[in-house]
């Protein structure tokens, strides 16, 4: 399983545990992905509204993690703030916001959209986000 599969498919499992923890519709709540003082951070959201901060082991609860997720999620996250940030000319990293989100109540697709001071910048990829063109990106800037 690549990991883009994995990303969405835990994304999509926070999704749906958001909506029982919230008592709502997987419709309105999101996940968060933004950078806060320099560090890749992952919140929990009802109808967009911060509701909590979602740590990395309790976004991703296994006791083995064969493929390392855990610990790539936040350095992918992070690339992709970076990438976005120069993208939209934002001042801030903390500008850039992604939520994670879905237009079903059983979560069936979920979707990633880019924000610059809370105004929509686009839609992303999977791919882009998680996938071998994140990781051609990373390694790009590593080389």
């Amino acid at each position: 399983m690549s990991i883009e599969s994995k990303a969405k498919k835990i994304m999509k499992d926070n999704i749906i545990k958001l909506s029982k923890t919230y008592n709502t519709s997987c419709k309105d709540v999101q996940v968060l992905m933004q950078v806060n003082e320099g560090v890749p951070k992952f919140y929990a959201t009802k109808d967009f509204a911060v509701e909590k901060e979602i740590s990395v082991k309790e976004l991703y609860p296994v006791l083995v993690d064969v493929f390392q997720v855990r610990q790539l999620l936040p350095v992918f996250v992070g690339n992709l703030i970076v990438d976005t940030a120069k993208e939209c000319n934002a001042e801030d990293l903390g500008d850039i916001k992604v939520f994670i989100s879905t237009n079903s109540d059983n979560a069936e697709k979920v979707y990633l959209h880019a924000y610059n001071k809370n105004k929509p910048h686009r839609q992303l990829s999977w791919s882009e986000v998680f996938g071998e063109e994140a990781m051609m990106k990373l390694m790009t800037k590593q080389a």
